[in-house]
This record gives structure tokens, C-alpha cells and sequence, in this order.
């Protein structure tokens, strides 16, 4: 799927992945909701780095804004993907939102000390 990476000394393979996923939705009362949610992917290429990966999650929305999430995903450490948990939470306006989450990895994992921020809008 596409050509190799060119390093000058070396030559890659792009990555490529097949995922599929599914969710499904609590709402409880006006502007509540729980969700809960689980994908599995298959990385298969490059051929010698293909693995099973895993992941589950849960969201709770409350009060029509405010998201409060947690997760695990199950990686392949042969491959150098730690499992790890995350917490999260984020803020749904009408056309913005929010999220900030932090990794739960072992304590002797490169990924701690690992949080992701992201801004979305919706236009």
C-alpha cells in the first residue's frame, strides 16, 4: 500500500492496518449517557512487525458537557506496544470540544508521563 519510505541508507514499508469496532449507547435520562466500546486491529504490514492489538473503552457525558472516560488497550510488547490504561475527560460545547487523557502505563514504561490534549471543532 504505497511506496517504501527512502532513509537514503535504508528502506521501510509504509504501516498498514485493519480495524473494526464497535459501541454501544446507554442514554439514562435528557443528558446522560454511558457508552461503552471495543475495536481489535490487525497491523500487517510491514510483514515481520504484524500483531493483534486490543482495545476497550467506557464514557459517561453528564449534564449535556461533561465527558469522563477510561480505557485499556492491549498491545503486543514483542513488538513494542505496551498494554496500558488511560483516564480521560473533556467538555462538549456546541461546536467545540475539549480532551485531555492520561496513560496508565507500567511504571517502567517509556509512556509515562504521557497525556494527549486535543481541540475539535465542528463546523
Amino acid at each position: 500500500l504505497g511506496t517504501e519510505l527512502d532513509y537514503g541508507s535504508s528502506k521501510a514499508k509504509l504501516p498498514a492496518k485493519a480495524k473494526a469496532g464497535y459501541s454501544l449507547f446507554f442514554p439514562f435520562s435528557p443528558g446522560y449517557h454511558v457508552m461503552g466500546m471495543a475495536d481489535i486491529g490487525y497491523n500487517f504490514l510491514p510483514s515481520d512487525n504484524a500483531h493483534l492489538d486490543l482495545s476497550l473503552g467506557a464514557e459517561l457525558l453528564f449534564l449535556k458537557y461533561g465527558i469522563v472516560r477510561a480505557g485499556y488497550y492491549a498491545g503486543n510488547k514483542s513488538k513494542g506496544l505496551e498494554s496500558h490504561g488511560s483516564l480521560g475527560c473533556g467538555l462538549k460545547l456546541p461546536y467545540v470540544q475539549v480532551d485531555f487523557a492520561y496513560l496508565l502505563p507500567p511504571s517502567e514504561s517509556l509512556l509515562k508521563k504521557t497525556y494527549n490534549l486535543s481541540l475539535s471543532l465542528y463546523l
